[in-house]
């Protein structure tokens, strides 16, 4: 699938996020594959300055969403943690960065939501930004999380994760009309 940008984008741009499975369910393993480049017109970027932030959440309504795992770490360490090296990514080369995770079997099947963030690391404590980064609203509105430096690009992706059991399926089923006919009176 590819990310809806979730504002401007300056020097990373992440093309597409692979699911494997593509559809999710519960109590099995999900990949993550993120395919990213450096735009042609880009300079050598140096991924020990470039920061990942990942977050899950998992939203009923907007603005109510609840954290379920936090990734902050460097992009060599991410490219490291794939299986590549960590060497300068020049205009025009592509990344790919992977990891996978299994789902439990009891968690909240439902929508969850990818907030992908590249970041310029900061040295230097800086007061305040000149220039901050504007965020598009898409769906998680004010929870937007905001990692420290310079914000490079944004992603968000939305994904539904399914039950496993036929049981719990159908179980789905039954809330769901039931909430419908609640609804509708």
């Amino acid at each position: 699938k590819a990310p809806v940008a979730c504002g401007s984008s300056e020097n990373i741009t992440v093309d597409l996020v692979r699911l494997l499975p593509q559809q999710p369910h519960t109590n099995e393993d999900l990949s993550i594959e993120v395919l990213g480049r450096v735009p042609q017109d880009a300079a050598l970027q140096d991924p020990m300055e470039i920061g990942i932030d990942a977050r899950v959440l998992f939203c009923r309504r907007v603005g109510d969403c609840m954290p379920v795992f936090h990734l902050n770490t460097t992009l060599c360490e991410a490219l490291m943690d794939s299986g590549k090296e960590c060497s300068g990514l020049n205009p025009g080369q592509t990344f790919s960065l992977s990891r996978t995770w299994h789902l439990p079997l009891l968690m909240v099947r439902g929508t969850y939501t990818l907030l992908l963030q590249f970041h310029r690391i900061r040295q230097e404590v800086v007061k305040a930004d000149a220039h901050p980064y504007e965020y598009y609203s898409n769906v998680i509105n004010s929870q937007f999380y905001r990692p420290a430096g310079d914000v490079m690009s944004c992603y968000t992706l939305h994904e539904e994760v399914l039950a496993s059991r036929h049981i719990n399926i159908l179980r789905d089923f039954r809330d769901a009309i039931i909430a419908f006919l609640i609804a509708a009176s």
